[in-house]
C-alpha cells in the first residue's frame, strides 16, 4: 500500500524533500472525483535532482500529469 504523502487543493504546490526511488504521482478531480477517474504516473526520483508537474484539465473530461520546466532565475 502507498502511503499519502500530501492533499494538495488548486493553486497549491508541494515542494518538500522526497527519498530517491520509485514514486506515484496522482491526480484527482475534486470535489468531483466519482466523475472523472484519477490519474498517475510512476517518477523514478534521482538524488538531488528537482521534479515539477502541473495537474491540467485533457479533453474537458480529465485531469493528467504533465512535467513542467522549473521557472528561470
Amino acid at each position: 500500500m502507498a502511503e499519502r504523502v500530501a492533499n494538495l487543493v488548486q493553486g497549491r504546490r508541494y515542494d518538500h524533500l522526497v527519498p530517491a526511488g520509485r514514486h506515484v504521482l496522482t491526480a484527482s478531480a475534486v470535489p468531483n472525483y466519482y466523475f472523472y477517474s484519477p490519474t498517475s504516473t510512476v517518477l523514478n526520483v534521482r538524488s538531488g535532482q528537482t521534479y515539477v508537474f502541473t495537474a491540467v484539465w485533457q479533453d474537458s473530461d480529465r485531469v493528467v500529469l504533465v512535467p513542467s520546466a522549473l521557472p528561470v532565475g
